[in-house]
């Protein structure tokens, strides 16, 4: 009979077993495709958090680990189907079914379709709760940093975050986001952004090109570290480039903007699983990068004298803004930039 997966990758000094082997094992919810087990060499993570291994008992059908942290504690029951598929029943309740992540697999094969509309930044100020597992990343330091608009909401020692990694490469920071926040990280070469929410608590595990994220915006997060991040780059006409005249910078947006709604078009055709809170934020990508191009080429009009702003300008950054939310989902570096623009030129 196969050895229980689980088994091969639990390590605990407190009864003595040592791991056969230093793979992780990452079960996905079978319905829903979110990262909820993981259970690593030294620890395992549920529900975002930490949880040491108390025993393991391995029978002929089933395995039943204890976890804990702190005083609380977790009864699981694993009946394996295969190698790939098993159950899981906390504390005697209903066994959910779970998918093993393969991590040669895109995330995308194992999201079915989400049609949820996303909800509106709710510019709430509180904090969020990162902690995370970077094997190979030990004694590193973890950098984040914030979009524009915090520059004048924070002070200037919350900007930018540092913590350091431990001897495992786990580490844990708090910092205060406005609603649902794209922020930016960097740990040694690598440099990726999340998209944090206060008041939750996420755990981020990334080993080599592996990335997996638990917690409140974990779908969307791995929508997006899936597809390529070059989707996202802007074409040079939807840049600040030198300055130019107002009638060669709308033919330029409009042509960088007709290139990028193709794209996004090619993109939902290819994943067509892709969650509507995805679409919506592509979307505004594009919309707020073509809306901040505008109306940087508005202020430069007017710094060089000119108070003639050709009327399609102001034309398309009114019929931009009529095809976006009231209220954005995300804060992010382009509607940042926008809004700050906006607010101060006009």
């Amino acid at each position: 009979m196969k050895k229980a997966v689980l088994s091969l990758f639990l390590f605990y000094t407190a009864v003595g077993i040592q791991a056969q082997t230093d793979r992780d094992a990452c079960w996905l919810n079978a319905a829903t495709g979110a990262w909820e087990w993981g259970f690593f060499k030294d620890f395992a993570v549920h529900g975002a958090r930490q949880w040491q291994y108390a025993s393991v008992k391995e029978g002929r059908k089933k395995t039943a680990v204890t976890l804990r942290s702190g005083k609380e504690t977790l009864q699981l029951e694993i009946r394996y189907q295969n190698d790939s598929v098993c159950t899981i029943a906390v504390d005697d309740g209903k066994a959910q079914t779970y998918r093993l992540w393969n991590s040669a697999k895109s995330i995308l094969s194992y999201l079915p379709a989400d049609d949820t509309p996303p909800q509106p930044c709710s510019y709430r100020e509180d904090s969020v709760t990162l902690c995370g597992y970077l094997p190979g990343m030990e004694h590193a330091t973890f950098t984040c940093s914030m979009p524009q608009l915090y520059y004048e909401r924070f002070q200037d020692t919350q900007k930018i975050a540092n913590v350091p990694t431990d001897s495992i490469g786990r580490f844990e920071l708090s910092i205060p986001v406005l609603g649902r926040t794209e922020v930016l990280f960097r740990i040694q070469s690598h440099m990726f952004s999340l998209l944090l929410s206060p008041q939750s608590e996420c755990f981020l595990w990334i080993k080599g090109n592996s990335f997996l994220m638990m917690g409140e915006n974990g779908r969307i997060n791995h929508e997006l570290s899936d597809i390529q991040e070059s989707f996202f780059v802007q074409p040079k006409t939807l840049r600040y480039p030198n300055v130019v005249s107002d009638s060669v910078c709308l033919s330029e947006i409009r042509k960088g903007l007709a290139e990028k709604e193709h794209a996004l078009d090619a993109l939902l055709k290819k994943h067509p699983n892709l969650s509507e809170d995805f679409r919506t934020l592509a979307k505004e990508d594009l919309y707020y990068s073509s809306l901040g191009r505008l109306i940087t080429q508005s202020y430069d009009s007017h710094a060089q004298g000119n108070d003639h702003l050709l009327p399609g300008i102001l034309d398309m950054i009114d019929s931009l803004m009529k095809e976006m939310p009231p209220v954005p989902t995300t804060v992010n570096s382009r509607y940042s930039n926008f809004i700050s623009n906006y607010i101060n030129y006009h």
